[in-house]
């Protein structure tokens, strides 16, 4: 029974992904969302208290995500260099397949109330905080290279990446592992001290 309700939310948070991005969130409507799943509004608020409720959880998981996979490749023990790349690389494909979510997380994020704006913010900053520390140490090891500090240098990686959600293509020329491997080695490209090999 549990996973069905799970099963169920997940549907619903994917189908708020969508309408969100697709009205923005103020236009969408809790009506338009439970039409859109093809099922009542009382049943939907059955499963999710408010709209704002939906907008919390998809930004929550969206950081919860991205830490596990940040944490993920940190795990593999890599040097600096290829740390770098391999969360880049994960990074650009988690953007990939969830543009619709990735839309509504940089584009909705005022709607948060600030009670939730805050805690959410310190998450994103844990996030940067483990990027920033793979950067220095890359730095400190003469792995990487570059004019401006550490935490510059994180900042502009975690830019030009986030951005790839406004302009990535689906069903264009190259698969998404094969977009992201090049999005890695165009922003890394004036950082790494050496080339490095892809995993």
């Amino acid at each position: 029974m549990q996973q069905k309700v799970e099963a169920r939310r997940r549907d619903i948070y994917a189908a708020a992904a969508e309408l969100f991005s697709a009205q923005g969130y103020r236009a969408a409507s809790m009506r338009e969302l439970a039409a859109a799943l093809g099922m009542s509004k009382a049943t939907l608020y059955h499963y999710v208290q408010s709209k704002e409720e939906l907008l919390t959880l998809l930004y929550a998981e969206v950081i919860a995500e991205n830490i596990a996979v940040m944490q993920a490749v940190i795990d593999l023990g890599l040097s600096p260099a290829e740390t770098l790349r391999e969360v880049v690389v994960r990074r650009v494909l988690y953007t990939t397949t969830h543009q619709r979510l990735l839309r509504v997380f940089y584009e909705e994020e005022l709607e948060l109330p600030p009670a939730v704006s805050r805690p959410m913010q310190r998450e994103r900053g844990h996030y940067e905080q483990i990027l920033l520390g793979v950067v220095q140490r890359g730095l400190d090891e003469g792995a990487l290279r570059s004019p401006v500090s550490a935490q510059m240098t994180a900042n502009t990686l975690l830019g030009a990446v986030n951005w790839t959600y406004r302009w990535y293509k689906p069903g264009g020329p190259l698969s998404p592992r094969a977009f992201a491997e090049g999005v890695a080695d165009t922003v890394l490209g004036g950082v790494l001290a050496s080339t490095i090999k892809q995993p």
